[in-house]
């Protein structure tokens, strides 16, 4: 049931905010219109689609499951086309790093704000695995193992234990990068 709840989002998506597979402000974008809050609504998107393929991923049988396929295809292909031009969006003023809002041109189009900074770090952030970290970090070498030897110093040990010396919890990460991001934002509006 889960998944026509999800497909039928993605599709809807992919007709109305994705032309051309980048996600767009319809409402006001093509009349370049859109105000601060319609210029941070792709960031509430992004986040609801990296929700959806989260969700397409982690659920039973996804891998064997033809429509949750389908369905992470198509929204891995919005987030990941969406957060290429975003990138492509955020080279503009003197530093090089401000973000603009035509996410489907691969110059800066002049524009700035917190609705295109904050658009821009949220779909970029969806193209994050969303897995824990621990299973990212397992396959450190670890003394012990065979790959660092016994007594060598090495970064991010775990003295052996065959844990991770990182927190496994990937929320908290996210945690911080969002809190990051929101000193980033206050200080931007302080600088305005």
């Amino acid at each position: 049931m889960w998944a026509s709840y999800v497909s039928a989002f993605s599709t809807n998506v992919n007709e109305v905010f994705a032309s051309d597979g980048v996600l767009s402000e319809v409402a006001c974008a093509s009349s370049n219109t859109c105000s601060t809050d319609q210029l941070a609504f792709r960031a509430v998107l992004a986040r609801g689609l990296a929700n959806a393929l989260t969700l397409t991923s982690a659920s039973n049988n996804a891998s064997s499951n033809p429509l949750a396929s389908s369905l992470r295809t198509r929204i891995r292909g919005i987030l990941q086309t969406s957060a290429t031009g975003a990138a492509a969006q955020c080279s503009g003023g003197s530093s090089g790093t401000i973000c603009g809002s035509d996410w489907s041109s691969a110059r800066w189009d002049g524009t700035q704000g917190l609705g295109q900074s904050l658009s821009a770090l949220e779909v970029i952030l969806a193209n994050l695995p969303a897995r824990p970290l621990a299973a990212v970090n397992s396959t450190m070498p670890t003394p012990g193992n065979g790959t660092i030897p016994s007594g060598s110093p090495a970064v991010g040990s775990n003295n052996g234990t065959g844990g991770s010396a990182y927190s496994s919890d990937a929320r908290g990460v996210r945690t911080s990068v969002f809190a990051m991001a929101g000193v980033v934002c206050a200080a931007a509006l302080l600088v305005l």
